[in-house]
């Protein structure tokens, strides 16, 4: 009977929350990053992923490319990161620009990696499609026009082309590398801008060659590893070791009071299920 009770009186919580069509808070941390001391807000995005709120700011003194003020030679693995314009002060802002090998070897540390262009596809999608997502990811600034209704805090770190030259930051774009390669020259990447309410993909184009330097942004855990799952397989399970149960009851349940498909509420389900699966865990 007390076990009924407490089911109860979560979902009630749930529908409470929906059906007032509240928005939950945005839930963010801190992480210290151990091979410097650096520490970088961190947020649960309506994806289910833990990504970083900041762009890397991780200089490794083994890659041979840093600060290298000179054009970088084509057609070789190459190793480097700058702060745009040369300038420390923009790495402290912005975080250091990346060629695309140094981005993926380890330069996020332990625990955080990459994300690929999938993980991109996804948290783009889930904050409201391609067209949008740009205002909503990028941080709020009046000549970066962003909202940051998630907490993402994207800014506009520029990009360093491997001829040694520096264009757009602190006002104009934000690049983004990705950890897909779409041939041995190029990889996928994202990028922002100011005058623009999307986020768009450069695959296969010089922008996208791995010889530039574009801001990388760490997410956490496993490639397409999601905090939503099984809401009710895993909450009856706890209570009473009964899964099918657990399926039907909650899944149905939890359906019914969410049956509204927006995509403000599509967010809303994610976050929720997020919430619940990681005060579980």
């Amino acid at each position: 009977m007390k076990t009924v009770i407490k089911i109860t009186a979560l979902l009630c919580a749930i529908s409470g929350l929906v059906l007032a069509g509240e928005r939950s808070a945005v839930v963010t941390s801190f992480f210290t990053d151990s091979r410097d001391g650096k520490v970088y807000r961190t947020v649960l995005m309506p994806d289910g992923k833990v990504w970083m709120a900041e762009n890397l700011n991780y200089r490794d003194p083994s890659w041979s490319y840093n600060d290298h003020v000179d054009s970088i030679p084509w057609g070789s693995v190459t190793l480097g990161s700058w702060c745009y314009g040369n300038n420390s002060s923009n790495c402290d802002t912005y975080g250091r620009l990346y060629t695309w090998d140094a981005a993926m070897d380890n330069a996020c540390p332990s625990g955080w990696r990459l994300p690929t262009r999938q993980d991109w596809t996804d948290l783009v999608t889930v904050v409201g499609g391609w067209s949008v997502a740009g205002t909503r990811l990028k941080a709020s600034s009046p000549r970066w026009n962003g909202t940051d209704d998630f907490g993402f805090s994207a800014l506009p770190g520029g990009r360093r082309w491997y001829g040694g030259d520096f264009y757009g930051g602190g006002d104009s774009i934000g690049i983004w590398w990705t950890a897909t390669a779409t041939s041995g020259e190029y990889a996928s990447i994202r990028e922002m801008h100011s005058r623009s309410r999307g986020v768009y993909e450069g695959d296969d184009l010089p922008g996208s060659a791995k010889h530039n330097g574009y801001s990388v942004r760490c997410v956490q855990g496993a490639p397409n590893e999601q905090r939503e799952s099984a809401f009710g397989d895993r909450f009856i399970e706890g209570f009473i070791g009964e899964k099918f149960l657990g399926e039907q009851l909650i899944e149905g349940l939890f359906d019914a009071v969410t049956g509204r498909r927006t995509i403000e509420e599509q967010i809303e389900d994610r976050i929720l299920r997020g919430i619940i699966k990681g005060l579980l865990d």
